[in-house]
């Protein structure tokens, strides 16, 4: 349990500090940042990141294969875009479900990619459950995950 608990805290660092493009772990200048981490058949994670930075919102997808190899890809998303997936996040109810790091050692079950979706916005980690989901956000979840395809 324990070796899950590290492993995972270990993702979730990297998504931010990824999310930064290699920077120091540091977020950026705004508080609009939004990342949608998850699995799939051949790829140990993917995570989708939509930054609004002031020139203009930037949309990211990093995905690490079961080999180990990288990919990084730019995906085109227009102001008015990231405004409407970053309301309908904000509806969603998502923000019931935030991570809190001082329980994370007796909650461990939160890891369970097949029973929640986990997402990081601003400096927050949310872990929803599957079976609580908004219908809102089932629908911002399979548009994040089309940016990945």
């Amino acid at each position: 349990m324990m070796k899950a608990y590290t492993t995972m805290l270990c993702i979730v660092c990297v998504a931010l500090s990824a999310a930064v493009h290699g920077a120091p772990v540091r977020p950026p200048e705004t508080k609009r940042r939004l990342i949608h981490s998850f699995a799939k058949p051949g790829f140990a994670d993917i995570m989708v990141v939509l930054i609004d930075y002031p020139a203009g919102p930037q949309c990211v997808v990093m995905a690490t294969r079961m080999d180990r190899t990288k990919t990084k890809r730019a995906v085109a998303i227009s102001t008015r875009q990231f405004n409407r997936i970053w309301t309908a996040f904000q509806a969603s109810g998502a923000n019931r479900y935030p991570l809190d790091l001082k329980t994370l050692g007796t909650h461990a079950e939160w890891m369970d990619g097949n029973s929640n979706y986990f997402f990081i916005v601003g400096n927050q980690t949310y872990v929803v459950p599957k079976n609580k989901v908004s219908p809102t956000l089932k629908s911002l979840v399979t548009e994040l995950r089309g940016y990945a395809k």
